[in-house]
């Protein structure tokens, strides 16, 4: 049933999007809780053409995390990513596909100066806000995965969602007038239409959102896997809510999400030194040959 998840949710997502072209109301809600519970539809806003090859830390997508100062300026979604030289705080904002980008005098609209305006903003916040962003994300949520050990420069990317490319494609003025508004390199656009295009396939990713009650993360989306090896348990061992997501699965057997979660709890109630010696070969005798 795996196998056909991503063929289902390109096929479903791309339906949505046509749809809501064709909506007289804008509809961002309804969008983003779709990507919230399939986060692979977010994706390709930052694997592709802007940070290939990189990592996403912790194989997880935030949603609307609440940050000190931002008041009412929060991203749709915030991803990071990682090389071997920096990390990068990849900072979303989806808005509807039926917005208009351009007036009918090719000027941009007042709607998409808003939207830009947003990503100016985040720029203006960010590094007054990266050390609270850093505890809150990472540490807070994630054990030592090793990635911010001081060696790394810490930065970040601005991320519009925004309308469709039926409305450039072919009117080079639109396209240059578009190029030149994100010259600068921090900043990214994408149509709806290229989302879908460029739809990137990357399994195990979970959606978190922050709980306020916990101080933690639950995990309230995620891309469907059949494995919880040592790796992943260092990722996704502090997150709530993982047993109950798995349990509501359309794309999982009821064997595998017994399976599954039999070796999430198996797995996440051994302490850090625990899991150490696990990783070290040490006492592998209650464990399935995918966890050494």
């Amino acid at each position: 049933m795996i196998d056909s998840y991503y063929k289902e949710i390109k096929k479903q997502f791309s339906g949505l999007i046509e749809e809501e072209k064709k909506s007289l109301v804008f509809n961002e809600n309804k969008i983003h809780k779709f990507i919230e519970d399939n986060p692979t539809c977010i994706l390709a806003s930052v694997m592709n053409g802007m940070v290939e090859n990189y990592n996403i830390y912790g194989s997880s997508i935030f949603s609307k995390i609440p940050i000190g100062g931002w008041e009412r300026r929060v991203p749709d979604f915030i991803l990071i990513t990682y090389n071997s030289v920096e990390i990068t705080f990849n900072l979303i904002e989806i808005e509807a596909p039926n917005r208009k980008i351009f007036t009918g005098a090719n000027d941009f609209t007042s709607e998409f100066n808003h939207s830009y305006t947003q990503l100016e903003d985040w720029k203006r916040l960010f590094p007054s806000n990266s050390t609270e962003m850093v505890d809150k994300m990472v540490v807070s949520c994630f054990s030592d995965l090793g990635v911010f050990d001081g060696t790394r420069a810490i930065n970040a990317k601005y991320i519009l969602v925004y309308g469709s490319s039926d409305e450039y494609n072919g009117i080079q003025l639109k396209k240059h007038r578009l190029n030149q508004k994100f010259s600068n390199s921090e900043f990214y656009f994408i149509s709806y239409d290229r989302l879908i295009r460029n739809f990137v396939t990357e399994s195990a990713i979970f959606t978190l959102k922050y709980n306020s009650l916990s101080g933690g993360f639950k995990v309230i989306g995620w891309m469907p896997f059949l494995k919880y090896p040592l790796g992943r348990r260092r990722e996704f061992g502090r997150i709530e809510n993982k047993a109950e997501l798995i349990s509501d699965s359309h794309f999982l057997s009821k064997l595998e999400k017994e399976y599954l979660i039999d070796k999430i709890e198996e797995l996440d109630k051994l302490s850090i030194q625990e899991l150490e010696k696990l990783d070290m070969g040490i006492d592998l005798s209650n464990f399935d040959e995918e966890y050494s």
